[in-house]
């Protein structure tokens, strides 16, 4: 061929290439000026042409059509999960640390030493005047179609400047249009400290996988040269269209336990057929099926345990867990980690061949353990709603196989998740004042099973029988040993197959407006309040300046914080809203002081709207709070009347229905408190002169179906929260009354 020829070919099909396959960027949404990144496109023939441009957008042209043999195996055993982890990452412009990729594949580094372990994470630099472009690249399952791909997630643990100070810019590849599609950037993160980035892709999903060599490329790049960033992992979870079928047996014919069910609970050991109670509660996996079938031979009905919530490295399925999905490790129990029930996608074909496997071996239900990570140190950002949505699935997952399944602990989302579970069952709420959170399970007709590790049953047990709970003492090891506290004060029992009338345990809900004198024995009223936690549960609220004040607390407020948790005391923290006006983010502002300062249960709204006009405000707010780690309880206050959707939506876990000074004998509160519930609902009363008139007054709160309260005879001074009561001791007894 001669060189002219060479050059007309050479001419001619980059000429076509101009035309045919630009690859600008694009974004899913405008953008101003000022948040476009830097523009790649193909090679430019101009005399004006930067030459270290050309070569690196040349060099991004390779890179498109570069091919990366595709391990068949390993992708078919990534599906399982449906997460991908990088196989590669290729740097185009500026620098990197030259880590290994495998150091993507699991989300580690917050809970190691940086310094030691620099290979557990990836470097991008931007040296001197150049910015950082650069991609990693995934293998999509051989043994999937893109087609059927219907939700495509980005997630990545990012550390490194604050937006403002450096963005960081997430684009995936859009293999048929040619372009790179806008994700997000670092914009909820925190300065240097590693923050989770979540994005999710729009547009034609099956675009994002190459159909010749089926890979998927996602890239980051910095706007500017004026700070690096680290990355501790990404990974891309995907959903099909095309599920694994689950059974679907005749509705309801699942087995219903109700209250006063004899039952034992053995996890380890050889177990013990002659335990004469109606319930077995066993291990899926360590119990054969002849035993299972020995038991209900017997009469019996077998609910086979696993746990839903974390990985157990021992178990013979531990090995389909994604390193993605594996958070924090449980406290006192090795081998044990908190899983990212985020991720449904990887755990769904593990926690349904676990149902499979109790379908197959006969058991009548099931008891999944740790369904209330989001309210641990999990490692892992959950929110109530995550957990919300995950303990539906099961319990979903698990009617459909014709099991039953009951609810483990998980306390405060009883009000949302008592119609989906067939029991609860407990650990230690006598030790920690919880049990009234339980009651709805009660009321609805469903069982209370419950354990202590210890305490008196002589104590305990009483109680446990008022309340129709069906309560054993066990040791931790929940081996053959028990005390069914069904055998103490047996003649009180009630028959199984009523729902009771119980009297509701009130709960005291008090505005502790007084600074914490704690160099002042004589006026310093918060170890009261703490040691009064004892006697009946107690919530605090506290209001350092009609707010967080600006940051941390000072010395005296976090000495005094710190008595009211010694003595398990749940704190709330004071925000007011000015009935539905004050500007939504200083609110959340104020929330998120408490959340980074304040190590509290709860934020509790004032000045609450009661008109169903600023639901939808309150339901934003309620949402917000649930999703700061830590915080189970929002606590409204309109103080009178409210709309019902305050607490069907719900935009609060309590609502204060009354405040007043007078009028709570001819109060009338609306018809539906009674269907609720007593748990959701508060009463605040001040200026109530004597101890007989406080004692009418909690009488008339049960009777009205209120589960907090305080009452107090200050008020004179204005400020009818900064003193206890005088009648404060007579004010517990009252409370504590069953």
């Amino acid at each position: 061929m001669t060189r002219i020829n060479q050059f007309l070919c050479t001419f001619a099909l980059l000429a076509m290439l101009l035309i045919l396959i630009p690859i600008p960027e694009s974004n899913a949404q405008s953008t101003t000026d000022a948040d476009q990144p830097v523009q790649i496109f193909l090679p430019q023939i101009s005399s004006g042409a930067d030459p270290a441009q050309v070569a690196d957008d040349e060099e991004m042209l390779n890179a498109l059509e570069e091919d990366i043999p595709v391990d068949d195996a390993s992708a078919i055993a990534a599906a399982t999960g449906l997460t991908l982890t990088p196989r590669s990452y290729r740097t185009l412009r500026g620098t990197d640390g030259e880590q290994p990729v495998s150091a993507l594949a699991q989300c580690d580094s917050p809970n190691t030493n940086l310094n030691s372990d620099w290979e557990k994470y990836l470097e991008f630099y931007t040296p001197g005047s150049t910015n950082y472009i650069g991609y990693r690249t995934y293998t999509f399952p051989a043994n999937v179609d893109p087609a059927t791909i219907n939700s495509l997630q980005i997630t990545a643990n990012y550390k490194g400047a604050a937006r403002a100070d450096q963005r960081w810019i997430w684009r995936i590849l859009d293999w048929q249009q040619r372009k790179w599609i806008l994700l997000g950037d670092n914009r909820a993160a925190a300065s240097w400290q590693w923050s989770t980035l979540t994005f999710n892709a729009g547009g034609t999903l099956a675009n994002y996988v190459n159909p010749t060599n089926r890979q998927i490329r996602v890239r980051v790049q910095s706007v500017s040269t004026s700070d690096d960033m680290d990355l501790d992992c990404e990974s891309i979870v995907f959903t099909t269209n095309t599920p694994t079928p689950t059974p679907t047996p005749t509705p309801n014919t699942w087995w219903r336990p109700v209250p006063n069910t004899g039952w034992q609970i053995q996890l380890q050991g050889a177990v013990n057929t002659s335990i004469d109670v109606q319930v077995y509660f066993i291990d899926l996996f360590d119990v054969p099926q002849s035993k299972i079938q020995q038991l209900q031979s017997q009469g019996r009905k077998v609910v086979c345990y696993f746990s839903a919530g974390s990985y157990e490295n021992w178990r013979p399925d531990a090995g389909p867990f994604p390193s993605a999905v594996l958070g924090a490790p449980l406290d006192n129990w090795p081998g044990e980690r908190w899983l990212d029930i985020r991720n449904l996608s990887a755990l769904s074909p593990i926690m349904t061949a676990r149902m499979d496997l109790a379908v197959s071996k006969g058991c009548d239900g099931i008891d999944p353990d740790n369904v209330d990570g989001y309210s641990n140190e999990s490692g892992f950002p959950l929110t109530d709603q995550n957990q919300l949505t995950y303990n539906r699935w099961l319990a979903e997952q698990a009617h459909a196989r014709g099991l039953a399944i009951g609810l483990k602990n998980d306390l405060e989302q009883i009000p949302q998740l008592v119609n989906d579970f067939d029991w609860a069952l407990n650990e230690q709420c006598f030790q920690y004042n919880e049990c009234n959170l339980l009651l709805p399970f009660v009321q609805a007709g469903k069982p209370v099973f419950g354990i202590e590790y210890s305490g008196n049953v002589n104590v305990f047990c009483p109680k446990a029988n008022a309340l129709n709970f069906d309560f054993l003492k066990k040791a931790l090891e929940l081996r053959v040993g028990r005390t069914d506290c069904r055998t103490i004060g047996a003649t009180a029992t009630p028959t199984p197959t009523s729902t009771p009338a119980t009297t509701i345990p009130l709960q005291v809900l008090i505005p502790l407006y007084n600074y914490p004198t704690t160099w002042n024995s004589a006026t310093y009223i918060w170890d009261d309040v703490a040691a009064a936690n004892s006697i009946v549960p107690i919530t605090a609220i506290i209001n350092p300046s009609d707010g967080p004040n600006g940051g941390a607390p000072n010395s005296d407020y976090a000495q005094g914080l710190n008595d009211l948790r010694t003595g398990g005391v749940k704190i709330l923290g004071y925000v007011y809203t000015s009935y539905g006006a004050r500007d939504m983010n200083a609110v959340k502002t104020d929330i998120d002081l408490y959340a980074t300062y304040y190590n509290i249960n709860g934020i509790f709204l004032d000045e609450v709207a009661s008109g169903s006009v600023q639901l939808a405000y309150y339901t934003e707010l309620y949402n917000y709070i649930h999703s700061k780690p830590g915080f189970a309880q929002a606590v409204l206050n309109p103080g009178t009347n409210t709309a019902q959707g305050y607490i069907s939506q719900p935009a609060g876990d309590v609502t204060i229905i009354f405040e007043n000074d007078s009028g709570w004998p001819a109060y009338s509160p609306d018809a539906y408190v009674a269907t609720y519930s007593a748990n959701r609902f508060a009463m605040l009363a001040y200026n109530v002169a004597n101890a007989n008139t406080m004692q009418s007054y909690v009488n008339l709160a049960r009777q009205r179906n209120i589960g907090y309260l305080y009452i107090t005879d200050d008020g004179a001074d204005g400020n009818p929260w900064d003193e206890l009561p005088t009648y404060w001791s007579t004010l517990l007894s009252a409370v504590a009354q069953p």
